[in-house]
């Protein structure tokens, strides 16, 4: 559910806020920004949905006619399971011709990022035809240091390179198949991209297919996604799809955990 949107700098959107109720009718007048409120929904919606990249000059002219400010920013919020997420992102004008770019992309869970101070990645110089792929955090006063990729954690890297393949591969309608990729990520970490995931494909063309003993995928994706392989001692192996134990209020990684799902 959409608990807040905020636009700025988007036609004739300047601070603007709105939190939306679970049913509501929107009114007003013609040029009111009835129609300008969907298309920046829809506008956030292509970016993290299709992994679009911004490269038509059109957009930077959705800006507000009457400001000379160069940033665009929208950011949405939403509770998805009892959780709050806060998504911002913020365009700019860049380079000859001039074009739109990513000035940030931030996503928050509950309040807290869910890569800690993580503000972008980039590829910087490192010799004659040589770029190293580096990422700028931000601490909490304000400071950015800059590290190079392999010198992040492998949580670090695990979650930048799960939010490349949510972006960039499986938003563009590919298949992704994924062995354990949760073993360096925290729970906090991987619950939103499993919501993140989940919504991709249900609204997109993409396929995904996980593998995982991680309890939050489990109990997740099981119930209606769940299939398992099973081999009695060294005979062949079969599928079948996930049923857990319809008498008992476990969830469906416990049941796994006790072996009880095949009883």
């Amino acid at each position: 559910m959409i608990s807040r949107l905020y636009i700025d700098k988007f036609r004739c959107f300047v601070n603007f806020e709105h939190k939306p109720a679970r049913r509501e009718l929107i009114l007003g007048a013609n040029g009111s920004g009835k129609s300008s409120f969907l298309d920046a929904l829809l506008l956030l919606r292509q970016f993290v949905m299709t992994g679009v990249v911004f490269d038509d000059f059109s957009l930077l002219r959705q800006r507000t006619r009457w400001l000379n400010q160069d940033q665009l920013t929208c950011e949405l919020e939403a509770v998805l399971d009892d959780s709050r997420y806060t998504y911002r992102l913020v365009i700019e004008p860049w380079g000859e011709p001039v074009k739109p770019r990513v000035a940030s992309e931030t996503v928050h869970l509950d309040g807290k990022p869910i890569l800690e101070g993580f503000s972008f990645l980039q590829l910087e110089p490192a010799g004659e035809n040589v770029r190293l792929l580096a990422a700028e955090f931000t601490d909490s006063g304000g400071k950015t240091t800059k590290f190079y990729f392999n010198e992040l954690s492998d949580g670090q890297r695990c979650l930048i390179c799960l939010y490349t393949i949510l972006h960039f591969v499986l938003a563009k309608g590919n298949t992704v198949i994924l062995d354990e990729p949760d073993n360096f990520i925290s729970l906090r970490e991987i619950q939103p991209w499993l919501t993140a995931i989940t919504d991709a494909v249900e609204g997109g063309q993409g396929q995904i297919l996980l593998i995982s003993h991680h309890p939050e995928a489990i109990n997740q994706w099981a119930p209606k996604n769940g299939v398992q392989f099973v081999r009695e001692g060294i005979g062949p192996v079969h599928v079948k799809e996930f049923r857990g134990d319809p008498n008992t209020c476990l969830p469906p990684s416990e049941l796994l955990a006790r072996g009880w799902e095949r009883e």
